[in-house]
């Protein structure tokens, strides 16, 4: 899979959307980081969890496209 792809994150601790542009590579925890950081929100990246359609995402090391269920699998 080649090219990036478009997501939209969350943040509720500041109620903000964001919206990423990343490989499909990356790695669920970079993209918490990521989000967590373009909303200016310095806590722990560990006491958040990321959820996707409504389900807790338990292995953060997953990455976006076998987490979002492309057929691509990538782990970090």
């Amino acid at each position: 899979m080649s090219g990036e792809l478009r997501v939209r994150v969350r943040v509720l601790a500041a109620w903000q959307d964001v919206v990423l542009r990343l490989p499909p590579e990356t790695a669920i925890a970079e993209i918490k980081a990521a989000a967590l950081a373009a909303v200016h929100d310095t806590s722990d990246a560990d006491e958040f969890v990321v959820k996707f359609r409504g389900a807790a995402v338990a292995n953060e090391a997953l990455s976006l496209a076998f987490a979002i269920g492309t057929g691509q699998h990538f782990t970090t």
